[in-house]
């Protein structure tokens, strides 16, 4: 599908009037840029893109991006909290989103870039609050998260603009675009 006009609002009636029907819909896209935000419309995106390269870089990243859209996917064990230990007080950081997170969604964060837990969204309703589902309460500004499927970050790095990975409880995985940190003591 070709559209004339830049705004991406009728690719998204285009989707949603489409959603489970057969077929696939590959839309024109004009660059890269655009491709990701083709392959994101409604956190479904177009089945596809079709986009003429200015040359071999072009079809790389386009090659690595629909790679990326199609196989975020993470491995996920239970486990068993034994002890909890107070060793003291320090900052925070709250992760605000531009995107709501669903209620078995969260953010993989830990001490150590590998072995981390899924903290979950401020999804579910407390009595003295009300829910933000586009936060995560991360942790300790020293902590890990993971950034993409094979990249972390110190929460402390992080800024505006920059990507993180929202992971549920199934292990699929989206990345989703931090709107602001937040740091508390």
């Amino acid at each position: 599908m070709y559209f004339k006009d830049p705004t991406k609002i009728p690719l998204e009636i285009v989707l949603a009037s489409a959603d489970n029907t057969d077929g696939q819909i590959i839309t024109v896209v004009k660059d890269i840029q655009e491709a990701e935000i083709v392959l994101g419309v409604l956190e479904k995106g177009s089945h596809g893109v079709m986009l003429t390269p200015n040359g071999i870089i072009d079809a790389r990243e386009l090659g690595q991006l629909c790679r990326k859209a199609n196989n975020l996917e993470v491995s996920l064990e239970e486990l068993e909290v034994t002890k909890i230990s107070h060793i003291g007080m320090g900052e925070r950081a709250c992760v605000d989103t531009c995107s709501n997170f669903a209620k078995d969604e969260g953010i993989l964060i830990g001490s150590y870039s590998q072995g981390m837990i899924l903290v979950s969204s401020e999804t579910h309703p407390l009595p003295y609050m009300p829910t933000r589902p586009f936060r995560v309460n991360a942790g300790a500004i020293h902590s890990y998260l993971v950034s993409s499927v094979s990249q972390t970050n110190y929460l402390s790095e992080l800024s505006s603009g920059h990507k993180v990975l929202g992971v549920n409880c199934d292990g699929k995985a989206r990345e989703i675009v931090v709107g602001r940190m937040k740091i508390e003591e």
